[in-house]
């Protein structure tokens, strides 16, 4: 049974948003400060975006009468959504000129990724009916969103430090890795500890060693992992900036295992007796 089938047009809306805000986000890029303007309309476009994509998730709300979190179409969705927020929080704190880029590619890639998924609305499973659904993903939607603007921030840095060396805009990008995953680790860990919480009242036990709670877990490592070293490697002997280098590839690689724990764990044989994954 469902409760009707998807109107398009929201997500269409974005989608085209989206894309504009990306191909002019990547004019500017390509000509630089004599772009302003050419930024300008990327934001604009990446800003209509949003509240289209706003609408969207609202009218799902809305049909479905439950928030619109629990398939695979919704969580791409909201994951995008959570993005478009963070990108926007981010820019105007930081003003980093292209972030605008890199998001306008996640945003396109993940409509693109969420086109291929089965949008229809149906009735809440009786074990997703729980508060702890709403807690859980928007914790976890909002870390792993914070950590792609993280990862784009690490390839900024890494570019920087190629073209110009320790430069001012170097070490600003730097600082921004460390500072987001720092913010967002925290959202990652009360992601965890809600789904334990939420397997214990449901299933009678907080871990069960699921693939996507093995992987979830080797996330978190990969971060926590990070901001110790961040941290201890104040005491090594070398330039503060060859340090950032020798640490900063692990935002990378956590945001991979992000999109591996999201989005492709589905394509393995295991995930077939998960109890997490999307299918």
């Amino acid at each position: 049974m469902t409760l009707g089938p998807l109107n398009i047009t929201p997500f269409t809306v974005s989608f085209a948003f989206y894309f504009a805000g990306m191909v002019s986000a990547l004019g500017a890029a390509a000509l630089g400060r004599r772009a302003r303007a050419l930024l300008g309309v990327a934001y604009a476009a990446l800003a209509a975006g949003g509240i289209a994509h706003t609408v969207l998730f609202l009218q799902r709300w809305i049909i479905g009468g439950y928030p619109p979190l629990s398939g695979l179409f919704d969580a791409v969705v909201f994951f995008a959504w959570t993005s478009i927020i963070v990108f926007g929080i981010a820019e105007t704190l930081f003003r980093t000129r292209w972030l605008a880029l890199f998001v306008g590619v996640l945003e396109v890639a993940l409509f693109a990724y969420a086109a291929d998924c089965d949008p229809t609305i149906r009735p809440l499973m009786p074990v997703l009916k729980s508060t702890w659904l709403v807690i859980h993903v928007f914790a976890y939607m909002t870390a792993y969103s914070i950590m792609a603007i993280a990862c784009f921030n690490a390839i900024l840095f890494y570019g920087y430090l190629n073209a110009q060396g320790e430069s001012e805009q170097t070490r600003r990008f730097d600082s921004l890795v460390y500072r987001l995953v720092a913010f967002g680790f925290p959202l990652l860990t009360v992601g965890i500890l809600t789904g334990a919480v939420w397997a214990n009242r449901t299933w009678g036990r907080y871990w069960g060693w699921d693939i996507k709670e093995t992987w979830s877990l080797i996330t978190w490592i990969a971060y926590a992992v990070y901001l110790h070293l961040r941290f201890w490697s104040r005491g090594w002997a070398m330039p503060a900036l060859r340090r950032s280098a020798s640490l900063n590839w692990l935002a990378l690689l956590g945001f991979l295992f992000i999109l591996v724990t999201f989005l492709f764990l589905k394509y393995l044989p295991a995930a077939q007796m998960s109890k997490h994954v999307y299918l």
